[in-house]
């Protein structure tokens, strides 16, 4: 057994080795970060009501949704990135680096001048379906997220050049770093008895930022000081080689922020905040899969890249194959997971919340869909092969709210993630086929774009 182990960490191609290491790495510290999560929601449930909770987890996901305000740019600068790694050339490096960071602040400083006009004129009380007595409180909470959530906006690029060095389990590091602050604030708020949502929200927003910010000044300073963004290497004519791939990226991740964002929106809307939580706590006992498998899947998208353009197919096929082993393995432990769910949700939470088993059972049903996706996406994206990914984007943001509204009104909560699965099964069909066209240099027309 030791001979196989140290065989497997030490013999094979250099950039298998390093996703293996940064795999069983991001293993330890992901695992770590995921319990001291799944502490928190209790802690968070004793410290604030249930409406409340649910109140924040809904303001979080309409947050999010100025994200793809980044028009693609951070994926394009994942793969131009690892483009000009593969090829040793840290100038150019530098210059894409410089060049993103300049566009997307400007970016962030208009986009919050707007959202500044625009919030003065909303009841935020109003908008999330919240209790009226919470008014004072998402006024005030509503504007600081912004602010902190646009600073993050900026400088979580740090993680994409991470991710274009091929350095995942770094970035593992820094969420659990932020995870551990944010528990150590809730601790506090609970210490001194300051259980409000204004304070929740402030506690789970400011926490991963002041630890992504360290990291931010740190590893300019010392390990990327050569890539550091600069005035001198920023060159608006690298934008467009960024944009070329990133505005399809664009599309792409608006879709996603439908898909997976607005289910909270459209259940607090509905049925209200108490409804949120039940969904939420569904889905993140069954993202325990979802993230184990994508931070196995994650070092894959660059070191794809790296692979695709030195021609290395038959590494590429070899990793693909062994990460669909790993995906039927992680269905099966996601079946047994929801056969165990009403014991371990009154394990995990007493009975402060109660999660129907049709919730959790199709919440099983989309993540066993999510990962396949994720399997090939990860090949698409590293290879810039997304034109088909980015006309099923478009189908799927145009018919998931209606959907979701139309099945909510039949199965309830549950409607909301069938709708979610439907439209992840478009892509569950034509990924793989794109994938055997493209390996197999068989793709022509829209399959090899």
């Amino acid at each position: 057994m030791i001979a196989w182990i140290t065989s497997f960490f030490t013999t094979g191609n250099e950039r298998s080795l390093k996703a293996k290491r940064h795999i069983i790495m991001s293993f330890v510290v992901r695992a770590a970060a995921m319990t001291v999560g799944l502490v928190l929601v209790p802690m968070t449930l004793h410290t604030v009501t249930v409406s409340e909770y649910g109140v924040w987890l809904t303001i979080a996901s309409f947050i999010g949704w100025f994200s793809f305000f980044d028009v693609g740019l951070g994926n394009g600068l994942r793969n131009k990135l690892a483009e000009a790694m593969a090829v040793n050339d840290r100038r150019l490096a530098q210059q894409y680096v410089s060049t993103t960071y300049a566009v997307l602040l400007g970016i962030a400083i208009i986009v919050s001048l707007i959202f500044g006009v625009v919030q003065s004129f909303v009841r935020w009380e109003e908008f999330f379906n919240a209790p009226p007595e919470t008014a004072s409180d998402l006024a005030i909470l509503v504007p600081a997220v912004f602010v902190m959530f646009m600073v993050q906006f900026v400088v979580q690029l740090i993680i994409t050049v991470l991710l274009a060095d091929q350095r995942p389990a770094v970035t593992n590091v820094i969420g659990l770093l932020g995870t551990l602050l944010t528990l150590f604030g809730i601790m506090v708020v609970q210490w001194f008895q300051w259980g409000s949502v204004l304070s929740l929200g402030l506690v789970f927003m400011a926490s991963p930022l002041i630890i992504l910010c360290f990291t931010h000044v740190y590893l300019y300073h010392t390990q990327y000081r050569d890539l550091a963004p600069s005035r001198d290497g920023i060159r608006f004519d690298l934008a467009r080689s960024l944009t070329s791939i990133g505005g399809q990226f664009f599309i792409i991740q608006i879709a996603v922020v439908i898909l997976f964002s607005t289910s909270n929106m459209i259940i607090i809307h509905y049925f209200g905040p108490a409804e949120v939580t039940e969904y939420n706590i569904a889905f993140k006992f069954f993202n325990i899969i979802t993230a184990f498998f994508v931070l196995i899947a994650t070092p894959f998208w660059s070191a794809i890249t790296d692979a695709y353009h030195k021609g290395d197919i038959v590494w590429i096929k070899h990793s693909i194959s062994s990460l669909m082993v790993i995906w039927f393995g992680m269905s099966m432990v996601a079946i047994v997971m929801l056969l165990l769910a009403p014991y371990a949700y009154r394990l995990w939470l007493g009975e402060t919340v109660s999660v129907p088993f049709s919730v959790s059972m199709w919440m099983c049903v989309f993540v066993i869909i999510s990962n396949w996706n994720s399997l090939f996406a990860m090949f698409l994206n590293g290879t810039g092969k997304i034109r088909l990914q980015l006309y099923s984007a478009v189908v799927i943001s145009i018919i998931n709210i209606p959907l979701s509204i139309g099945l909510l009104s039949v199965f309830g909560v549950s409607g909301v993630i069938m709708a979610t699965i439907i439209c992840l099964g478009v892509s569950a069909v034509w990924s793989p086929i794109q994938y055997y066209k493209v390996i197999n240099r068989t793709a022509e027309g829209i399959w090899s774009r």
